[in-house]
């Protein structure tokens, strides 16, 4: 179903639900493992798992999902919990909010980006609390 230079440049995980080439969809998905867009969407997605747009895929949403690879285009906001990586022919234009980002020469993005690392703070601060019981004991 994909070109060999699809699977290894884009490839993360086995994909569960597609939206294929000249296929468009409008609404909302809620999905549990990897999404691949390379046709037209609009609306919102929320996945636990990944999201993959391809080069000719055509968003405008806003994502809720672990990781994002975008070789496309992409109009809305990005939230997730691990990586985004625009490659170079890929298009963002909307925010960013997760803990890595990877912007390949060539790539466009125009929104601002916040990378949160929660859950470091979180362990940053269990540790601490660990530090200090054994200090006090």
């Amino acid at each position: 179903m994909f070109s060999k230079k699809q699977e290894e440049g884009l490839g993360t995980g086995q994909v569960e639900t597609f939206i294929g080439p000249g296929s468009k969809f409008q609404g909302t998905i809620d999905a549990t493992g990897t999404l691949r867009i390379d046709g037209s969407y609009e609306g919102e997605i929320n996945t636990q798992g990944n999201l993959i747009v391809g080069e000719n895929g055509t968003i405008t949403a806003d994502i809720h999902a672990n990781n994002v690879t975008l070789a496309g285009y992409l109009k809305g906001n990005i939230c997730g919990s691990g990586t985004v990586e625009i490659k170079p022919k890929g298009k963002l234009y909307g925010n960013i909010d997760v803990k890595h980002v990877i912007i390949h020469e060539g790539a466009i993005f125009e929104g601002n980006c916040k990378m949160s690392e929660e859950e470091q703070k979180k362990e940053d601060e269990k540790h601490t609390k660990k530090a200090k019981a054994a200090k006090n004991s």
